[in-house]
């Protein structure tokens, strides 16, 4: 069942007769509104309303820029870069950011990239409930990226290094040299999509996030764009 907008389960164990109740499983959502993609070359950034206990992930892709830059956000967060991909041949890059604490006030929220030159690109807010005290580093469990310069109309197959959970969340986004984002993820339920394009300069990218469900090596996509390279990252979190 896909979810969206702010509500949802909280990550904390509640507390009734003196005994800890377990958290569930994670849970992915999509913070409705939460994307921005534009030729603006100005910082990034895109507003929404958190839970308490929210751990957020920020999908970043920037044109003519070298690196993702870095993320902070208006409740004072920072955040560790996950996974990031230049293209190949350009400065054109995507990136996955893990926020190195919970939110603790649910109030309208703002993160915004910064520290790194760039001609358009934007940023999308996720959230992930239930993941205890795995925030930052301790939340990333594998990454992956893709070749550079994968050829037009071909679909990501993005190695992880090792073997997924089935109970882990996975992220991945596939940014493309194209003014499109028809990219079509990886099977399975998909509980959150993210994306945007513009064409001058041509720039496009979709992101997913997955609540469980991934197991094997390999992240793959079902299809790729209909011209241009492209090329992608991807992110297995640590659940509790």
């Amino acid at each position: 069942m896909h979810q969206f907008g702010g509500a949802g389960m909280k990550p904390y164990a509640a507390m009734f007769g003196g005994a800890s109740v377990p958290l569930g499983p994670p849970v992915v959502a999509f913070y409705t509104g939460a994307e921005i993609w534009d030729t603006n070359a100005t910082s990034r950034n895109a507003t929404f309303l958190p839970d308490v206990g929210d751990l957020v992930v920020c999908i970043v892709g920037l044109s003519g820029a070298a690196t993702a830059g870095s993320v902070t956000d208006s409740q004072g967060g920072t955040y560790t870069l996950a996974v990031s991909q230049t293209r190949s041949g350009g400065a054109d890059t995507v990136g996955i950011f893990v926020r190195n604490s919970l939110i603790t006030s649910a109030v309208s929220t703002t993160v915004t990239t910064s520290g790194q030159s760039h001609t358009g690109g934007g940023i999308a807010a996720f959230k992930v409930t239930n993941m205890g005290a795995n925030v930052g580093s301790s939340a990333i469990r594998l990454t992956g990226v893709s070749s550079n310069a994968v050829a037009s109309g071909t679909a990501l197959s993005i190695s992880m290094g090792g073997t997924m959970l089935t109970k882990n969340p996975v992220f991945t986004a596939d940014a493309c040299q194209s003014a499109s984002n028809s990219q079509v993820g990886p099977s399975g339920g998909w509980d959150g999509v993210c994306g945007g394009n513009f064409s001058t300069p041509v720039f496009g990218i979709k992101g997913y996030g997955y609540q469980d469900g991934f197991s094997g090596t390999t992240v793959t996509w079902q299809s790729g764009t209909s011209s241009g390279v492209h090329w992608g990252v991807a992110v297995e979190l640590n659940a509790p």
